[in-house]
């Protein structure tokens, strides 16, 4: 017997707020369920563009998560996760896939404060740049460029952490400062 998709109802209230955390979770939702790889994010007023190659394509295809569907997306995410067909999007440099990576990656971001982010993935590594707050001059909010590279060990380092986070357990000490 096949089961239904839960009840849009059922979505929590703060999944639908639109973080970076929730956004980019339910990019990489997309990005596993239906098979791309090769994956460049850029964050553009009014949501993201993604650049990603389908897993049996040689063309990369642009994608868009315009905030203005936010809420359907992540109601969807939510509401098919473990139902259809489920795909291995397992890659070198991300173990278990994008929703996880980008969904634990997005936590960080928020609490950096971070605004204006581009993801690109790289062969060994994934390359994060963005801008963060940087000290007031003269009473204004200023923000300073960032560029994070991330090996495989700070990917494993920053999954664990956000396993670690949803289920309660304590954590290692930290992810690496690198944020």
């Amino acid at each position: 017997m096949t089961q239904s998709p839960k009840s849009s109802n059922r979505v929590n209230p703060t999944l639908l707020r639109p973080t970076y955390q929730n956004r980019l979770r339910v990019i990489g939702h997309h990005l596993d369920t239906n098979e791309y790889r090769d994956v460049a994010i850029l964050e553009i007023d009014g949501g993201f563009i993604a650049r990603a190659t389908p897993r049996r394509g040689k063309r990369a295809q642009a994608l868009e998560f315009p905030d203005t569907q936010f809420e359907q997306l992540m109601q969807g995410a939510v509401n098919y996760r473990g139902h259809g067909p489920t795909y291995d999007n397992r890659s070198s440099v991300l173990p278990t896939g994008y929703e996880d990576f980008l969904r634990g990656l997005g936590f960080l971001l928020d609490n950096q404060s971070a605004i204006a982010v581009t993801i690109c993935e790289l062969d060994q590594h994934v390359l994060i740049t963005g801008q963060e707050p940087s000290d007031n001059v003269a009473g204004h909010e200023a923000f300073r460029r960032f560029e994070r590279y991330l090996s495989g060990d700070d990917i494993q380092q920053l999954l664990d952490d956000a396993f670690n986070r949803r289920t309660g357990r304590p954590r290692r000490g930290g992810f690496l400062g690198i944020f």
